[in-house]
Formats: C-alpha cells, sequence, structure tokens
C-alpha cells in the first residue's frame, strides 16, 4: 500500500468516526500520529486530492443521519 493509499485509509476512518461519534480520542490521536508522517512523503498532487476530497466534510455528519448533540463541541451521534 503506498503512503497516499493508507493516508486515505486512516483519514476515512478519522472522518467517519468523528461523523458518527464513535472514535474515542486515543485511538483518534494515534491515527492522527500515523497520518502526519504520510502527508508529508506524499506528492503536492496527492495533497492537493486528498484536500479536494474532504472540502464537503462539514456536511457529511448530517449526511451519514448523525445530529450534533452538543453544539458546544461539535461532537456528532447518530440519530436514535
Amino acid at each position: 500500500m503506498t503512503p497516499f493509499q493508507r493516508y486515505l485509509v486512516l483519514q476515512r476512518r478519522v472522518l467517519r468516526g468523528r461523523a458518527l461519534g464513535t472514535l474515542p480520542i486515543e485511538p483518534e490521536d494515534a491515527l492522527l500520529e500515523e497520518m502526519d508522517p504520510l502527508w508529508y512523503s506524499m506528492s503536492d498532487g496527492e495533497r492537493a486530492m486528498i484536500d479536494a476530497s474532504v472540502q464537503d466534510v462539514p456536511h457529511a455528519p448530517a449526511q451519514l443521519g448523525a445530529v450534533d448533540t452538543d453544539p458546544s463541541d461539535g461532537t456528532y451521534r447518530r440519530a436514535a
């Protein structure tokens, strides 16, 4: 798996976990630490593709059926 592919897998896991409120803080930190060196090992073009792919992420929680249960911290939980 290339750094670009690995980064996308980790990014998807983090974004989905945030959107659904299912990713505890500690595992998220570990994933982000693993993603950091991958980011810098990619080409500018690969980084641009990733940036472009997450432009609409703020809308993702609603699209996944999640609701903002605590506006003060921006966490989302799946709607009941």
